[in-house]
């Protein structure tokens, strides 16, 4: 091993690399500028041999990426940062580091260019990331901490190029990349003197060779405690682009390359370790019974590595892959996916198979980047969701709007939830997908399924001594009948009836139940409690000079109605006028987790465009509100923005207004109980009340109606006392009632149902519907609700049908799609037509 390079390591760990800031400028005084040694010639050759081998290139990063989890300095600062805790930010934070990568090596290094803004942005994100790691205490983004980095995105391919197929193509191409990251690491904030990219690309690989085996192979051996947590969101997010990917594999995958002692991927590589691991002596001999894996492995040169006991399995032979305890532990999923991995990248070799791979990578890129939905949703199944098949110029001009305050334009059920968006709707051919449309229908005729319409549900049939739910009984035709149920009763009535239920049938707070005369079977405190719902502030409606919104008389014709009937679009498809979304987030949220608290329902008409002959009524609103508020623009081209509150923090119950069940429940919403509520429905509205101050909208005359409020002129217009009299007249509720029989662990005295949504102290009876969600989800509720009900069918198949039965049982495991509701079931998608 070339002296020069273990002395240059050696400074890099032990000397002022470990306490040198890689950047101590602030970002707004950041100045980048190319080195003296920089070669465009050699620069764009190595750009070149990256695209050629694109796939395998990303490939041996995201092992690079992972191994970079196991250094305990590392991975304390991206903890700090929570943009890396679940599959969703992971996703987010590494495709969009792959999108960086790729920018880099796509277009030319220069000052302005797209590749030299990306840089730009890496390095403002690092120095950003360092100074809020050290406010946390979490320590500081290091010199040494930067260039074991840059071993993340070269180490594994300098050091293991024939495990990717990547192979020189024109002579000088290893040194030609080489000189990229070289310059790569300059322009991110690597001093030259602890850049481990060198002169040249043998040289750079000893480097690599010995940061291995003193670093990243004891890290390895000794894994922090967040590792593996890191590790699996990561490669389960970027699953979504790289199908090659699949965590236990890919696990590893990484400890081979890493030449972790154990992890053996051929005979050749067996044989290797037979030979490394004979050359080890346990008290003076060799012995069969293993060799400890210290003696394997040298001593980690960084500090903060936890040591662990070390393993005694490594025996003098192994006969076949099965008999490697690394191996042996891999699901059969893993190992199928490590045979087709050596299959692929045997193919990969091939110059025809380069190509095939590295275009498919490329469009599943594309499309992740441009129509995310398509990268997130998988197709088929029961329910359709489009886009609307008619928009009015007025939904791009709210785009427009966004883009000018400096949002972004995402996609509704893409990866980033700041943003404005096209509205998608869970609709087909211009007319609206419900549920029954969607599921009930295409099965209503089978044998085991039975629907009894007109028909009133007034008890679950509980055992009052087993606790076991045995039948439903219900009205139909005004006469009393029962059904047994041989398993289970499935109760899925909705946020208000599922409690109602629940409670006329015995379970619930045991001292309501007492009161109303009804028998306790089990005391369920939480059973109608926790009662939450989104709400919006109506009337923030704006006037148009020109006729293009969706004015009521104006689409009643027989034009509209042939264009709907034969061409399934037209104005008569639009779903009450609503085109566009918006996700903000006020001085109540944390900007930072990408987490808003108001969402902006943009629509092309509002309150007064049917000229008060429905909305007024949908409303609540009385003649006299309507004719003082709208009268003068009634019927006139307007469109509006009804600010709606995400996060709701007051709560509300439901509790039996007798034991009579033909009687409507009692409902206190509570709404607005909480002043925190208030304040961001007010920011809300002032948001609302900027949008139509941009060019955007200004363009076609956008004025606020500026009439003021019964009830509140004697306030100062525009005031904060006044819009929260505003707030407190007229706020609607968007009937995204839940939460009144929420799931959550045994320990919690008001959960109701458990992980698998069984109502606790009852046998044989769950819930499967919205009023299960321990908090409303962080936008419209169509999609989590059928969400719930998909994930509950399998949950109850997973209990009655035998696992051997595969023709007949679905996989139970969560789609992709799914395991993006897991922030806070934060799902935005399909909003109900």
């Amino acid at each position: 091993m070339d002296l020069r390079a273990q002395k240059f390591v050696e400074n890099l760990l032990s000397g002022d690399a470990c306490q040198e800031p890689a950047d101590s400028v602030k970002v707004e005084d950041l100045e980048m500028k190319l080195p003296e040694w920089f070669d465009e010639k050699k620069y764009n050759q190595g750009s070149r041999f990256y695209r050629d081998f694109l796939f395998m290139m990303s490939a041996a990063m995201v092992a690079g990426v992972i191994v970079l989890f196991a250094v305990p300095s590392i991975i304390k600062v991206l903890i700090s940062t929570r943009r890396s805790s679940s599959v969703y930010t992971a996703y987010k934070r590494y495709f969009s580091t792959h999108k960086h990568v790729n920018s880099w090596f796509e277009h030319e290094l220069k000052p302005d260019s797209v590749s030299w803004r990306s840089l730009h942005a890496v390095r403002s994100r690092h120095i950003q990331a360092g100074r809020a790691a050290r406010l946390k205490g979490a320590g500081i983004v290091s010199q040494r901490d930067v260039a074991l980095t840059l071993f993340g995105f070269i180490g594994f391919m300098f050091l293991k190029p024939d495990k990717f197929s990547v192979r020189q193509i024109k002579k000088g191409d290893w040194d030609a990349y080489n000189h990229c990251w070289k310059v790569i690491g300059h322009m991110i904030g690597l001093e030259d003197r602890y850049n481990i990219c060198q002169d040249t690309y043998e040289e750079t690989r000893q480097v690599c060779q010995i940061l291995q085996d003193r670093v990243f192979t004891p890290c390895l051996e000794n894994v922090p405690e967040y590792f593996e947590h890191m590790s699996r969101v990561t490669l389960e997010g970027l699953t979504n682009v790289m199908a090659i990917i699949e965590p236990t594999s890919m696990m590893y995958t990484v400890r081979y390359l890493a030449n972790v002692p154990g992890y053996i991927y051929t005979e050749e590589d067996r044989i290797d370790f037979q030979i490394k691991l004979r050359k080890h002596l346990v008290n003076g001999k060799y012995s069969d019974e293993g060799v400890p894996s210290t003696k394997l492995v040298q001593e980690c040169a960084i500090e903060g590595v936890m040591k662990r006991e070390p393993h005694l399995h490594y025996i003098h032979d192994y006969d076949c892959l099965d008999d490697i305890p690394g191996y042996k532990q891999l699901p059969l999923i893993g190992k199928y996916r490590l045979a087709y991995n050596s299959i692929a990248i045997a193919f990969y070799a091939t110059n025809i198979g380069r190509i095939i791979i590295n275009f498919h990578l490329r469009c599943t890129l594309f499309i992740a980047t441009y129509i995310p939905y398509l990268a997130l949703c998988s197709f088929g199944g029961y329910l359709t969701v489009q886009d609307a098949p008619y928009n009015t110029p007025i939904g791009a001009a709210f785009l427009q709007a966004g883009e000018e305050m400096g949002y972004d334009i995402i996609d509704v059920n893409g990866l980033q939830q700041t943003g404005y968006a096209w509205y998608q709707f869970t609709m087909r051919r211009g007319t609206r997908c419900s549920a029954a449309k969607a599921f009930l229908r295409p099965v209503r005729l089978r044998q085991n399924l039975h629907i009894s319409l007109f028909s009133h549900v007034t008890k679950v049939l509980i055992d009052p001594e087993k606790k076991r739910a045995y039948g439903v009984e219900f009205i139909r035709d005004t006469e009393k009948q029962v059904i047994y149920a041989k398993r289970e009763v499935i109760l899925a009535a909705g946020a208000i009836a599922s409690p109602h239920l629940l409670m006329l049938s015995g379970v619930g707070p045991a001292s309501h139940l007492k009161e109303v005369g009804i028998n306790v079977i089990y005391d369920s405190p939480g059973v109608g409690r926790n009662l939450q719902d989104h709400i919006a502030v109506g009337g923030i409606v704006f006037q148009v000079d020109y006729p293009i919104s969706l004015v009521m008389n104006r689409l009643v014709n027989i034009n509209s109605a042939l264009r709907y009937a034969v061409t399934e679009d037209g104005p008569l498809t639009s779903s009450i006028g609503l085109e566009v979304v918006a996700f903000i987030n006020t001085k109540y949220a944390n900007a930072t987790e990408d987490w808003p608290d108001i969402e902006f329902m943009m629509t092309s008409a509002s309150v007064p465009s049917d000229g008060g002959t429905q909305v007024k009524k949908a409303h609540s609103l009385t003649d006299e509100f309507y004719e003082e508020m709208f009268g003068h623009i009634s019927n006139k081209d307007v469109f509006g923005i009804f600010p709606m509150m995400l996060r709701p923090k007051s709560r509300g119950f439901i509790k039996l207004r007798s034991k009579n069940p033909l009687e409507y429940p009692i409902m206190i919403h509570n709404y607005l109980t909480h002043p925190d509520d208030v304040g961001v429905l007010r920011e809300g509205v002032k948001a609302a009340l900027a949008v139509a101050e941009t060019k955007a909208m200004k363009r076609l005359g956008a004025r606020f109606n500026n009439k003021p409020i019964p009830n509140c002129k004697h306030l100062p217009l525009y005031t904060d006392e006044y819009w929260d009299c505003y707030i407190r007249q007229y706020t609607m509720t968007i009937y995204h009632l839940s939460c009144t029989a929420k799931m959550g662990p045994s320990s919690d005295p008001m959960a109701v149902v458990d992980s698998e949504l069984r109502v606790y102290g009852i046998e044989g009876l769950r819930v499967i519907d919205a009023s299960i969600m321990p908090a409303v989800t962080n936008g419209n509720i169509n999609a989590p609700v059928i969400m719930i009900a998909e994930k509950g069918s399998d949950l109850i198949k997973d209990t009655w049908i035998p696992k051997t039965n595969k023709r007949s049982r679905r996989s139970l495991k969560c789609s992709k799609l799914e395991r993006l509701f897991s922030k806070t079931m934060n799902a935005k998608c399909s909003v109900d037509r």
